[in-house]
């Protein structure tokens, strides 16, 4: 029974660390609800001319921050909060956001994409991963969508999910517009972007029985 309880505290405890590591979240406004947008209003944003609190640059073009539904536009809501990104402002557009890294450290890249449903057609986005100091690509990749339909639960959201390892200190996330449309409505609708550092599991099952031997002896002593 020791033995059970014990390996239960192990599993626990490890558990516990390895859900407070998941959550340390790299990007800043990934859920784009900064800077925050009156009900169905947006703002366009160009190179140069990023609002405070938004953490993204825009590279190219220009990008539409939007809060939605935005009538008639954009009937479904967003996949996390009320804010979303459309790519494709008045043009194809794209935005970066550098962050800090640990070199040799593997990293998980996730977040929901569908696309601006008031022009039909495929829509399709970039999404790329490097390293600054090297400029070496860590992920090179695409995404696209054509499903989205203009009502109130037609987002049809995909979700997506990749991994790099990191080779410095600070890296860089792209996101670029290649939909075939340069018009306001040909965009990928991003939501929800999140990077996070992937524990190694023998790691923190060596913590985990750290803070079990500790606990442990303080009761022997007791």
């Amino acid at each position: 029974m020791k033995n059970y309880n014990l390996f239960a505290l192990v599993f626990a405890v490890t558990a516990t660390l390895l859900a407070t590591f998941a959550r340390a979240e790299l990007l800043v406004n990934g859920s784009f609800e900064a800077p925050v947008q009156g009900a169905g209003m947006g703002t366009t944003i160009s190179p140069g001319g990023e609002p405070t609190g938004f953490a993204w640059t825009v590279a190219s073009g220009n990008i539409d921050i939007l809060d939605i539904p935005i009538s008639p536009f954009i009937l479904y809501s967003a996949f996390d909060g009320t804010q979303v990104v459309d790519l494709n402002g008045f043009v194809r557009g794209s935005m970066f956001q550098d962050f800090a890294t640990v070199s040799g450290q593997l990293y998980s890249l996730s977040f929901a994409y569908a696309d601006n449903p008031f022009e039909a057609g495929m829509k399709s986005a970039s999404n790329s991963v490097t390293d600054v100091g090297t400029m070496t690509s860590l992920l090179s990749d695409s995404v696209s969508h054509s499903t989205s339909t203009n009502t109130a639960n037609g987002a049809d959201w995909q979700e997506y999910m990749h991994s790099f390892v990191a080779l410095g200190t600070t890296t860089r996330l792209m996101f670029e517009s290649t939909s075939a449309s340069n018009s306001p409505s040909g965009g990928i609708i991003l939501d929800a972007v999140v990077v996070t550092a992937v524990p190694e599991p023998t790691s923190f099952l060596l913590v985990g029985f750290g803070v079990v031997g500790f606990i442990a002896r303080r009761r022997c002593r007791s």
